[in-house]
């Protein structure tokens, strides 16, 4: 999103920062930028910024909170978050550049996912979906950490700091839901978080094999290498990744349908159009 990237660098001459920025996230919808505790991330749409920053207004009581701004320029809108907190980027994924070509960085982050997903299934008594946890440690475990629900993430929050001195934040996440950052010292970065059906592997799995299916500069072929690798990586069939693809596309249409002030329409055309995306490979591996 070259307009967007454009737009942050701008911002950041109007806020007095210097230096390029360096890149914190990827993801289909632009780069988050990082300069020293500050964060932008550029957004094309004022309307956009503006209703999310509206939504995000009942954090305001919380000190440690810091709402975004909207800095309007020439060349676009971008949202700032500054003192340690930062807006996180919608379907950026576990350190998985959007340039990857083939199906070796899929592969390694699905094989992070079932890793942590047999290692921490002893927690999953404690309160704590076990999907929840196996993907903000498979995340971490790439330097990567994720934003995560505060009725969970409070849990993690002091087992962390038990176990290794981790540091953690408040921020805002999706569908206006206050979320917890658990990141490890010095290291931020965000990776996409739906909180809708987090019961299972599969539809940690999945968000794999959305990124790599809707990527549009990756070849059939590639796309196909892609899930093949996510497939043998987490030991599930590929089939089932898929129709766990299309649920999770499918919930996320309906919870942004139903998101404060109405539906976003730039997010739900990017919604649907993935579920044709993955309804069509879906038929391809049902034939």
């Amino acid at each position: 999103m070259p307009g967007a990237d454009a737009a942050i660098r701008h911002a950041a001459s109007l806020w007095g920062l210097s230096g390029t920025g360096a890149p914190t996230t990827f993801s289909t919808n632009g780069v988050v930028r990082r300069f020293g505790n500050c964060w932008l991330k550029g957004r094309k749409d004022r309307r956009q910024c503006e209703r999310e920053i509206a939504a995000m207004g009942f954090l305001r009581a919380d000190s440690r909170v810091h709402v975004p701004r909207l800095v309007p320029n020439a060349r676009g809108d971008s949202l700032a978050c500054t003192g340690g907190t930062c807006w996180f980027v919608e379907e950026s994924l576990c350190g998985v550049h959007p340039d990857a070509d083939d199906g070796t960085a899929y592969q390694e982050a699905a094989a992070a996912v079932g890793r942590l997903h047999a290692a921490l299934e002893h927690l999953a008594g404690e309160g704590i979906p076990c999907s929840t946890l196996a993907q903000i440690h498979a995340a971490l475990e790439i330097g990567r950490p994720e934003p995560i629900l505060r009725s969970t993430g409070e849990l993690i929050a002091h087992r962390l700091r038990d176990i290794g001195g981790w540091e953690t934040q408040v921020i805002h996440g999706d569908l206006s839901h206050p979320n917890l950052l658990v990141a490890p010292d010095g290291q931020y970065g965000f990776i996409d978080f739906e909180f809708l059906a987090r019961d299972a592997r599969e539809f940690d799995v999945a968000i794999l094999v959305i990124t790599a299916l809707c990527r549009s500069h990756l070849s059939d072929d590639a796309k196909a290498a892609a899930v093949q690798g996510i497939s043998e990586a987490a030991g599930l069939p590929a089939e089932r990744l898929l129709l766990a693809a299309v649920a999770k596309r499918w919930l996320a249409a309906i919870s942004n349908l139903a998101f404060p002030g109405g539906p976003s329409r730039a997010a739900l055309s990017v919604q649907l159009a993935h579920l044709e995306i993955l309804h069509s490979w879906l038929g391809r591996a049902g034939r």
